[in-house]
């Protein structure tokens, strides 16, 4: 067979490129295509091509090149990657996360779960959004989500509609798991952000930063809640605002606070014990009244000797 190039007269490069074969039947006939993505530089997006390879002969499955000049390639109209919908499709619907977004954010909610997939699979660079979209399936969306979009969506996350998805999403869970609260802090250098504020920097740089409150189901570890704050504020005044934020959402009632050594402070503790706070803090060894009750506990490494330092350090109880 005489190696020409295909009537169909595509461009074909196939290092580094992924294809595969499609079959496409007309007229008792199977056309047979090698299928790959090119990206095109003018459009900035992926366009998938085909390389006309002949026909199949349907017994002994033998592709020929036809004969006929006026075959021609059949062009795709569209082909989009499953693998990612499929896998996130199966999470959303657990979790019931679609449902719980179009209660707060109406008719915009299938926007942002698309914005939300694309993130998932290629980082958070939202002008990707829409070249990801171009290439993959996804069933939530089928608007134009480009950059100014993109903008428009984000400025109807407000305030409220974002607390109504707190409350909804909270409420899914908060009778059936533990809720774990850590706080983080982001150092920055930019110098118009109105949270980064000079504070306590857990990683010891002399910058400004953004604190960032973030409360998880412990045992599906799933993110319930969020709050960002001000680079200076102190812990106490963070888990006043939470708590806040949790009775607001009609779930702390019955709040049991088990914190590590990182919450312990006379502030802190003052502030669990004048407010009737259940709670449990562990004490860092910096401080004497910890050393002062190991070294008063002989069995200290027998269970029952952890049990007694544990009732002994005064007012933290459960």
């Amino acid at each position: 067979m005489e190696n020409k190039k295909p009537r169909n007269k595509l461009v074909y490069d196939p290092a580094g490129k992924t294809t595969h074969i499609v079959e496409v039947k007309k007229n008792g006939k199977i056309y047979v295509y090698e299928q790959y993505s090119h990206y095109d530089k003018n459009t900035k997006q992926a366009r998938p091509k085909q390389l006309y390879l002949g026909i199949k002969d349907p017994v002994s499955g033998e592709v020929r090149k036809a004969r006929d000049p006026l075959v021609k390639a059949i062009p795709v109209k569209k082909d989009l990657s499953y693998g990612a919908s499929f896998v996130f499709e199966k999470i959303i619907a657990q979790t019931k996360l679609y449902e719980t977004l179009q209660k707060a954010f109406g008719d915009r909610a299938g926007d942002m779960t698309a914005v939300a997939l694309a993130m998932a699979c290629q980082g958070s660079k939202l002008y990707l959004v829409e070249q990801w979209l171009a290439m993959n399936y996804c069933k939530y969306s089928h608007r134009s989500l480009s950059s100014p979009r993109i903008s428009e969506l984000l400025v109807e996350i407000t305030f409220d509609k974002r607390n109504r998805f707190f409350t909804e999403w909270i409420n899914l869970v908060k009778e059936d798991e533990y809720l774990a609260y850590d706080i983080s802090s982001i150092s920055s250098y930019a110098k118009n952000i109105e949270h980064a504020e000079l504070g306590y920097n857990r990683d010891g740089e002399s910058l400004p930063q953004i604190n960032l409150g973030l409360l998880c189901g412990e045992q599906s570890r799933t993110p319930l809640y969020y709050q960002m704050f001000n680079g200076s504020i102190k812990d106490v005044s963070a888990i006043e605002n939470l708590l806040a934020a949790l009775r607001s959402y009609g779930c702390a009632a019955h709040c049991k606070f088990i914190m590590d050594k990182g919450f312990f402070s006379t502030v802190n503790v003052d502030f669990f014990m004048q407010n009737g706070h259940k709670f449990a803090v562990s004490m860092p060894f910096t401080l004497n009244l910890a050393k002062t009750i190991v070294d008063s506990n002989d069995d200290i490494n027998s269970q029952l000797g952890s049990a007694r330092m544990l009732l002994q350090t005064g007012g933290l109880r459960l």
